[in-house]
């Protein structure tokens, strides 16, 4: 397995999170 930094995964959660959101609220304004 490779080693990720932690702030580099961090980041990643966080957009990940951050586009969820988007496309969620994105959904309901549709």
């Amino acid at each position: 397995m490779i080693q990720i930094p932690l702030v580099f995964k961090t980041r990643m959660l966080k957009n990940i999170s951050m586009n969820f959101k988007e496309r969620h609220s994105f959904k309901k304004g549709d």
